[in-house]
């Protein structure tokens, strides 16, 4: 089932106008603050997007989606890294204040994507911009 007009929100017509633009579907609405871009389809879980923090979640899956992650060779540290940009990049452009607690949950994400890599053993090196991005 596809849920892109039932969003809520203060956001909502920021969200439904990305969606519609790159042709992606809303299969769940999340009631916490997660989200997931699947892969193998155009579908993604968004919470709806009433505040700031549940909106950079909608922007982080669309962004998985704008950057073509399903058939990235990229590690999943770096493709969370590329669609937290994309999400702020968003929040830059149209002036939305990147509050504190909203950067926090960028470094915790990166933070955990990274050591996650690290406990399976990736041997190769992190890039600069991200060491940079979780201090």
């Amino acid at each position: 089932m596809i849920l892109n007009n039932k969003l809520t929100g203060k956001y909502k017509e920021l969200v439904k106008c990305l969606l519609s633009i790159y042709n992606l579907n809303v299969t769940k609405i999340n009631k916490g603050m997660n989200g997931t871009a699947y892969r193998d389809n155009n579908n993604i879980e968004i919470p709806h997007p009433k505040t700031d923090k549940s909106l950079s979640i909608c922007l982080h899956e669309i962004g998985h989606k704008v950057l073509h992650h399903k058939r990235s060779s990229k590690k999943r540290f770096i493709e969370e890294y590329e669609a937290w940009n994309y999400a702020l990049n968003i929040f830059r452009i149209l002036e939305i204040p990147i509050r504190k607690g909203l950067r926090n949950k960028y470094k915790r994400s990166l933070r955990y994507a990274v050591n996650k890599a690290l406990r399976r053993h990736y041997k190769g090196k992190i890039p600069i911009e991200i060491k940079r991005a979780i201090k």
